[in-house]
């Protein structure tokens, strides 16, 4: 992507997070980047192709913040280490955050976007939930809970990235909120999928009360 492309990208997403994709145009965009109309259509077709360019920025940056360097075990637990560094992500890019399931409705571009990043925080939740040495289980009889169930999880961790917008945290405790909110989201997402897989095994449905 070249640097004109970047720069409008940039700007988009500033928008984009201040007000919702919704209330910018492409002239807001051309405006606050101080370019004509014309020059932002030579690089980008119409709004669609610059949330598109957003939200695959987002999805690097999801599977960037599950990766695991080459030299050795994580000093903490790799699911609120993912989580950690996802909300910061989301943080970065918080209009998917809020508005992921309502892109979901454009273009197909976008939608296929959208479709995109929640397999990816599927398939990431999924891996890290697992028991180590075990991240690809079976997909037959009581585990064929496991799709469907982590699919649940991702909206739970994307209003968790979107919070910030109704309950700001100041500059100077958001790395302290971050790393109580990941110790906290993997606290119940760990419950809520171990429920869920007994509830599977067992018979059970899920939120049933035992003897009542």
């Amino acid at each position: 992507m070249n640097s004109t492309k970047q720069r409008i990208v940039d700007t988009a997403e500033r928008l984009f997070n201040e007000s919702g994709t919704g209330s910018v145009s492409t002239n807001h965009i051309a405006a606050a980047m101080g370019i004509s109309p014309g020059n932002l259509y030579y690089h980008f077709a119409n709004k669609d192709e610059i949330v598109t360019a957003a939200l695959d920025r987002l999805i690097t940056a999801v599977h960037a913040a599950w990766a695991v360097s080459s030299g050795g075990e994580l000093a903490v637990d790799r699911l609120e280490h993912g989580l950690g560094r996802t909300l910061a992500a989301l943080e970065d890019h918080r209009f998917a955050a809020r508005e992921v399931f309502s892109l979901g409705l454009h273009t197909n571009g976008v939608r296929d976007r959208c479709r995109e990043l929640v397999d990816a925080l599927a398939l990431h939740l999924g891996h890290a939930l697992e028991p180590l040495g075990e991240d690809h289980a079976p997909e037959s009889g009581a585990s064929a809970i496991r799709g469907p169930w982590l699919r649940t999880l991702v909206p739970i961790l994307l209003s968790w990235g979107s919070l910030n917008d109704l309950c700001p945290v100041e500059p100077e405790r958001r790395e302290v909120a971050e790393v109580a909110d990941a110790a906290a989201l993997a606290r119940l997402m760990r419950s809520l999928y171990r429920s869920a897989l007994r509830a599977a095994t067992s018979g059970v449905p899920i939120g049933a009360s035992v003897g009542g």
